[in-house]
This record gives C-alpha cells, sequence and structure tokens, in this order.
C-alpha cells in the first residue's frame, strides 16, 4: 500500500469497527470490491474506499451519528445531508487530520464513502425513468459544486461549457449547496419505502445509474480478506460485477488505470 491507501485502510478498519460495535452491517462496492475479488485489497492505481449499506441500517447509522457531531473516532466525522454537514445525498466518514487537495478543484478531508442501497421496482421501465431523475440531479449537482477553471477543462466544448455556465448562474447559483442532495436523499427513502421487500435493489443516489440494480437476495453478506483484514461483501458480487464491467477479472489498459491523484497534507492535531 502507498501512503494514501494506508490513510484511507485506517479510515475504513475504524470505520468497520464502529458499525460492528453498533451491530450495523456494510459491504465494499464499487472499486473496493473490485480490489478485495481481484487484487485481495486495493486495486493498485486505487486511492478510494466505498461501502454500501442498506437504508435500514444507513438510517440507523445516521440516527446514531446524530450524537458528538457524528464523531466516531477521535478524528473521524460521519457526514451527510440528513445531518446538515453534507452536500452530497450519500454518506461520507471523512478524517479531521488530513487534507487533500484534488485536481477537481476541491480542497477536503481525506474520506470514506457510505452509499445506501434501496428497494427498487420490479419494472425496468420505472427503474430507469427514476436512475435519469436521479443522475439530472447528481449532474446538477456536479456543475454546482465545481470551480470554474475545473469546469472548463472537463467540458469537451465551449458549447457545453458555456451551457454549463448558464444554467449555474440562471438556476443553480440561487439554489442551497444541500437542496439538490437533500432532494436526491428523499427521492431514494421514498422509493425503498414504496418498494419494500421487492425482489431487486441497488444504489439510487450516485454510481453508476441502473447497471447497479441487482436482485436483493445478492446482498446477503459473506465475507473476504482485504489488505489482511476481513471483511464483509454481497453474496452476488459475481452478478454485481459483471453487470458494472463484464469480465472484470481483466485488467484494463493502463491508459484507463486512473486515480484521483490526491495530494495530501496532514494537519497537526
Amino acid at each position: 500500500m502507498n501512503e494514501l491507501q494506508k490513510c484511507e485502510f485506517n479510515i475504513l478498519q475504524k470505520t468497520i469497527n464502529f458499525l460492528n460495535k453498533n451491530n450495523l452491517n456494510y459491504f465494499l462496492v464499487g472499486g473496493s470490491l473490485l480490489g478485495a475479488i481481484r487484487h485481495k485489497g486495493f486495486i493498485p492505481w486505487d486511492d478510494d474506499i466505498d461501502i454500501g449499506m442498506r437504508r435500514d441500517d444507513y438510517e440507523k447509522l445516521i440516527e446514531i451519528c446524530r450524537e458528538n457531531d457524528g464523531y466516531i473516532s477521535e478524528n473521524l466525522q460521519f457526514i451527510a445531508v440528513d445531518l446538515g454537514n453534507s452536500i452530497y445525498p450519500y454518506a461520507k466518514i471523512i478524517d479531521k487530520s488530513i487534507k487533500i487537495k484534488s485536481e477537481n478543484g476541491l480542497d477536503d478531508y481525506l474520506w470514506l464513502d457510505i452509499f445506501p442501497f434501496e428497494f427498487l421496482p420490479e419494472s425496468n421501465l420505472k427503474t430507469v425513468i427514476l436512475y435519469k431523475r436521479e443522475k439530472f440531479l447528481e449532474k446538477m449537482l456536479y456543475i454546482k459544486n465545481l470551480n470554474s477553471e475545473f469546469l472548463k477543462e472537463t467540458s469537451k466544448n465551449r458549447v457545453k461549457y458555456f451551457f454549463k455556465k448558464v444554467i449555474y448562474n440562471l438556476v443553480l447559483k440561487r439554489i442551497e449547496n444541500y437542496s439538490i442532495a437533500e432532494k436526491m436523499s428523499k427521492i431514494a427513502k421514498k422509493v425503498n419505502e414504496k418498494n419494500k421487500n421487492s425482489k431487486y435493489s441497488g444504489c439510487l443516489v450516485w454510481g453508476y445509474g441502473k447497471k447497479e440494480k441487482i436482485l436483493t437476495e445478492d446482498l446477503d453478506l459473506i465475507n473476504m480478506s482485504f489488505e489482511g483484514k476481513e471483511v464483509t461483501v454481497i453474496k452476488g458480487y459475481d452478478n454485481y460485477m459483471r453487470a458494472l464491467h463484464g469480465d472484470y477479472m481483466k485488467l484494463p489498459p493502463e491508459e484507463k488505470r486512473v486515480s484521483h491523484k490526491f495530494q495530501i497534507i496532514k494537519l497537526d492535531k
């Protein structure tokens, strides 16, 4: 592990200990799950950690973290739009002793992401509509929270950059930072409640979109090793990974091995 991965792994271990202590279930998702399966730890070029939780456990975690300003250990703080201390529709565990600078123009504390998984409609059409709605809001949130220079760099042409700036100046500038995330979260909670015990589940507020719709029974948990630590992953990880990446055991070409390129700044505490 490199220095950044060691710091992330430290957050993961402390988070897992806190979740276990409170009898809350979690599972690795995204690149972290792929790393556990293919590399028994971090993907060599990866530099963040993602975990998922079913909505019921996620909501219990929020209630527990309302106390002590969300601190789960000395330097680790739980933040979420539901607590009024985040601008994202999912939660984060941030390390207040480590600041990072990222290439997207945002300075922040080093973090671990926690994504809620909802019960989803069994109708494919309804699911597609829901994901399109949330993806639209996600793009609005993305545009609102990036600095102007990075927004220009990531726009494929001047027309798209101009369009994004118009959206920001005419619409998003007048909206509170947390409002979009709060809307996305409310939609997801309503969907989860309406489709309780559906045979399908998935993360609705962020991530890979409709590809992430999987059988609810695939969310049953099994153990797996991650950098020598026992972690929990979903039983249906093969179905999940194939939906996201196809032949996920095959390494991508070098030009697609992308990291966030964070610069670490350790703070005195």
